[in-house]
């Protein structure tokens, strides 16, 4: 028999070319797990099955799969999938990992299959409930089988009392629940707190919005049903907003860093600072402070001193008042004199009269005559703030041409500005 070794230089020659390989192969592994371009991700599946086993891995983590009890083609389609090995423990790579579900009755079949399957991880659950009932036992077995997954929920109940039937108990607690949101519109008749209560008991919750639909003054009972609700949470919220509880009801919380103050009424006293708060928004009917639009003005003043009591620290403020005018900002500054960031939500009565103080006829009638800009006349308004560093303009805050050049341009301090742009700006 004739035996053929390899030579030690060829069996090192093989070596090295396989060691080549294997950094190679790692490169290119290195490369597309720091990538975050989603599209360019998608198309390095196709190079080969190593680059996509690796970019499926990224975009599992990346990614989410929507899925919507409305869609019913699309769940036909996309059941077509699981069908085909799309997931399994056999299956081949594949980006389908987290989803983001939303339902209204779970009534259709094929949605509830879909969503009780153990490989379907559901991180987040919207509930979007209207005119037709839910189906109750559907909902529980959906939650208790998720419990240990959904971390972002978000409950929106137009008609109220729809959960009358559920059955509310320490098994529907989401333990790895992080983003609680629920809009009720029952007006306070529901089991909302209680449903609540339960859904939160155990968890390490970080933000959590309670709103109602209607505008109107909250009651002290349903006010204090919800205030039970946060020495649970007290400890690792970081974001809260509520129109459900008064502020002064809130117990302290060390993380707290962002607050929504919602149709919030007039603060008296049992104040427990928050100094870890930084960003405030507020959003404030001067109906609910008084029943005269005028008196409610005057009340703006002891508000923000109280809200600047119990939030020492904010540097950043969004507003969205009514009234909005001079005495906003007069009562805003004396509270927080040293404020850097100031924001305008939702504030179609944001003209240039009153983010200015001044009228704009009287502003060019003085610039046309060689007069300073200091010397026109003007009320309380954004010139307040001495240390004013940004302002951001959101949805439905008109931006114009003239605000920006004989308003914002004006502001020595300003360093950044943010709107939505318009085609009349020039």
């Amino acid at each position: 028999m004739l035996s053929v070794g390899l030579s030690p230089e060829i069996q090192a020659g093989y070596q090295d070319r396989k060691t080549s390989i294997d950094e190679r192969s790692l490169a290119f592994t290195i490369l597309i797990e720091n990538m975050n371009d989603v599209m360019l991700l998608k198309e390095c599946r196709l190079v080969c099955k190593l680059w996509n086993t690796a970019a499926a891995n990224v975009l599992q983590e990346k990614t989410h799969v929507w899925l919507n009890e409305d869609h019913g083609s699309h769940l036909e389609e996309f059941l077509t999938l699981l069908a085909n090995k799309a997931i399994g423990i056999n299956a081949s790579p594949t980006p389908f990992r987290k989803f983001h579900i939303q339902a209204r009755t779970f009534s259709k079949d094929l949605f509830n299959r879909i969503t009780c399957m153990p490989n379907i991880l559901v991180e987040r659950f919207n509930l979007e409930l209207g005119d037709n009932p839910i189906c109750q036992r559907e909902l529980e077995t959906f939650l208790r089988l998720k419990r240990e997954q959904i971390k972002q929920l978000r409950i929106k109940d137009e008609g109220g009392r729809r959960f009358e039937e559920t059955q509310v108990d320490d098994s529907l607690n989401l333990p790895a629940l992080k983003r609680l949101t629920i809009t009720d519109g029952c007006f306070g008749r529901c089991r909302h707190a209680d449903l609540t209560r339960s859904l939160i008991n155990g968890t390490h919750l970080e933000r959590i919005k309670l709103v109602r639909k209607i505008r109107t003054a909250i009651s002290d009972e349903l006010a204090q049903q919800f205030a039970t609700l946060f020495p649970r949470v007290s400890s690792t919220i970081e974001f809260f907003a509520s129109d459900c509880i008064r502020v002064d009801q809130l117990p302290c919380c060390p993380k707290l860093k962002k607050l929504e103050l919602i149709r919030s009424r007039y603060l008296e006293k049992n104040f427990v600072p928050h100094i870890g708060v930084t960003e405030l928004r507020v959003l404030l009917l001067g109906c609910l402070i008084s029943e005269k639009e005028d008196v409610a003005e005057e009340y703006l003043h002891i508000f923000w001193i109280n809200i600047s009591r119990q939030f020492p620290n904010a540097k950043r403020i969004f507003l969205d008042m009514k009234p909005f005018n001079h005495v906003t900002f007069r009562s805003v500054q004396q509270a927080f004199p040293n404020l850097k960031h100031l924001g305008f939500v939702n504030l179609a009565s944001c003209g240039f009269t009153a983010i200015s103080g001044m009228k704009l006829g009287l502003v060019k009638e003085y610039l046309d005559a060689g007069l300073s800009f200091d010397c026109i006349p003007r009320r309380d308004s954004i010139f307040n703030f001495a240390e004013l560093e940004s302002i951001i303009l959101e949805d439905f805050v008109e931006i114009t041409d003239d605000k920006i050049f004989y308003c914002f341009a004006r502001i020595p301090t300003l360093k950044f500005l943010q709107f939505s742009w318009v085609s009349s700006c020039k």
